[in-house]
């Protein structure tokens, strides 16, 4: 699953990829860096939600675990 989240200025355009090893990465695409690479579950990432994608502040992931669960994107990133 990839998601994406740009602000109104393109100021901060941010990937979020959730992945087949368990692990959400998230990636600048203004700058080309890798934000975050950690793992969250403990299988496949079915889905991501992104609330607020102009400024995005919480992160909601499923996963074939069969959990879902809520992150607050300041806690991960920051």
């Amino acid at each position: 699953q990839v998601h994406f989240s740009i602000d109104g200025n393109e100021q901060c355009a941010l990937a979020f990829v959730g992945c087949y090893d368990h692990t959400l990465y998230i990636h600048n695409l203004q700058t080309g860096t890798s934000i975050l690479s950690q793992v969250l579950h403990d299988d496949i990432i079915t889905d991501l939600f992104i609330t607020n994608r102009s400024t995005p502040t919480l992160l909601c992931t499923s996963s074939h675990d069969a959990t879902v669960r809520f992150w607050s994107l300041e806690n991960l990133i920051f």
